[in-house]
């Protein structure tokens, strides 16, 4: 028995250091499915996969990333180049690709007062409250970031989508 196909509005997905997170919304902003991958070796090749998988699974309308090549991303060349190859197998199988600066997605949250990746995650939390239990303690400047806020921005992007969607319409 094969697994049925889940359909999504938009998936937005987040690459980081240690692998991919995602995030899937329906057409009314409610979040349909979320998590993450984790790839120790060969990491652009599995998240790749991963995301290739995942796109071909939800078959969104939109897919949302990161726009790497924004002149303000400070996100390193191996990131980068994954985001391409992951927004051309998207485009390649038909799909819409909105690329997303970081600012943009900062701006979103600064209008309520909140600029750090932290805050961005609390916020998240009020907004998809299912999230909660994902939420890590807030960081001391000392300490790495933790590695499951690159699931928190994954949402914030599809946040910021569905902002700067509505805006245009």
């Amino acid at each position: 028995m094969t697994e049925p196909t889940r359909v999504s509005y938009v998936l937005a997905i987040e690459p980081s250091s240690r692998g991919l997170c995602f995030a899937a919304f329906d057409e009314e902003r409610n979040l349909l499915d979320w998590g993450g991958f984790e790839a120790r070796l060969r990491k652009n090749q599995l998240c790749r996969q991963k995301a290739r998988s995942l796109t071909r699974g939800f078959q969104p309308k939109y897919l949302v990333l990161e726009d790497g090549d924004a002149p303000t991303s400070t996100r390193k060349r191996r990131i980068r180049e994954l985001l391409r190859t992951i927004g051309q197998d998207a485009a390649d199988d038909g799909m819409t690709v909105s690329r997303i600066p970081r600012l943009w997605v900062r701006q979103r949250f600064t209008v309520f007062g909140i600029s750090s990746k932290d805050d961005i995650a609390t916020a998240v939390c009020s907004m998809y409250p299912e999230l909660a239990t994902r939420l890590p303690k807030k960081r001391q400047p000392w300490e790495s970031e933790h590695y499951s806020l690159a699931l928190f921005e994954a949402v914030a992007l599809g946040v910021t989508f569905f902002q700067k969607r509505h805006r245009s319409a």
